[in-house]
């Protein structure tokens, strides 16, 4: 991370459990290795990306984004929602040291709607969250930042 990025992202990390924080500076780590490789051996996307005003730092700042939901806010926010019968409402579940019943999925769940606000703010797509790889987003702002005609279609 650039030390830009690390400032930004060091808050969040540093009130993560330790275990909690490796997994998701590992993830950070493992798409910024693909992005590096990605961009070596030239590929294409990567700089039309660049050319189109995605700077490293800023997929760097989707990477630390995206791995704090994937690893932190994703399993918290399906163990908020609760299941038809009542789990997670009348039933609390359990997720590492953290246990989820009606009182704390609101506070979840209000943790998530400022996480998606912020996400918003920063214009990136509720959908950057899903994705899995560096891979996965390059492909996908690829081609939502490309016309038809420039990605060979």
């Amino acid at each position: 991370m650039t030390p830009n990025i690390k400032t930004i992202a060091n808050p969040v990390l540093m009130a993560l459990t330790e275990p909690v924080r490796k997994g998701v500076l590992r993830r950070i780590e493992a798409m910024e290795r693909e992005l590096a490789f990605l961009a070596a051996k030239e590929d294409r996307r990567v700089f039309a990306l660049r050319r189109n005003g995605w700077s490293e730092e800023r997929l760097q700042l989707l990477f630390v984004l995206n791995s704090i939901y994937q690893q932190v806010l994703g399993p918290l926010q399906g163990a908020s929602r609760g299941g038809p019968e009542g789990l997670g409402k009348s039933v609390a579940i359990r997720h590492g040291s953290a246990s989820f019943s009606s009182k704390t999925s609101g506070a979840t769940l209000n943790a998530l709607k400022d996480f998606n606000e912020m996400m918003s703010s920063l214009g990136f797509e509720r959908e950057h969250l899903n994705l899995n790889t560096c891979e996965d987003i390059v492909f996908r702002l690829y081609g939502a930042t490309n016309e038809p005609s420039e990605r060979g279609e």
